[in-house]
């Protein structure tokens, strides 16, 4: 399980870092635009468009290497007072219901994106983004997330921690 949760927190990296260059690119491409629009009165036309397709995919790209972190919101002042054990399944818990919303939300995004694909469907702007791989995007990181939360859980229940309060799985590996 330890390799399977190496693999899935080097995936989390790896794509945070791409979420991280593509919000590099959507700041380069606002500023293009600003600069077009006060110097030279124009427009790239397309700006508004990625920068929406960017916060999109640098959100989802991000969320398997936040849960890792333990950035998402939890309510450590309640599990504080609890048992490690009836913390840990809390957590647990907390964790499947997220690996279910995960797969609801990639059947609908993949079901989307595919007829998107079948259709040759583009975007109506000036760019004609074919819009499959935008969603292929938010795709890619609800499937990262996905793993990361299979990873978790494992870890999770094979862990032990004296910690008196909820440890995060990363935490865990490194006692």
């Amino acid at each position: 399980m330890r390799a399977f949760h190496v693999f899935a927190t080097t995936l989390s990296r790896i794509a945070a870092a791409i979420a991280g260059l593509i919000m590099t690119a959507m700041t380069l491409l606002m500023l293009v635009e600003i600069g077009l629009r006060t110097l030279y009165d124009r427009s790239t036309f397309m700006t508004e468009e990625y920068v929406g397709y960017g916060l999109a995919a640098s959100t989802f790209l991000g969320l398997a290497y936040a849960m890792h972190h333990g950035a998402f919101l939890r309510l450590d002042l309640l599990l504080d007072t609890l048992p490690r054990r009836t913390r840990n399944g809390l957590i647990v818990f907390g964790m499947v219901l997220t690996l279910g919303v995960t797969a609801i939300l990639g059947n609908a995004f993949w079901n989307s994106a595919s007829q998107k694909f079948r259709l040759g469907t583009i975007s109506d702007s000036i760019s004609q983004t074919p819009l499959w791989i935008p969603e292929s995007l938010v795709i890619l990181g609800l499937l990262i997330l996905a793993l990361q939360t299979v990873a978790e859980i494992g870890v999770l229940l094979a862990g032990r921690t004296g910690s008196s309060r909820a440890a995060t799985p990363a935490e865990i590996l490194n006692t």
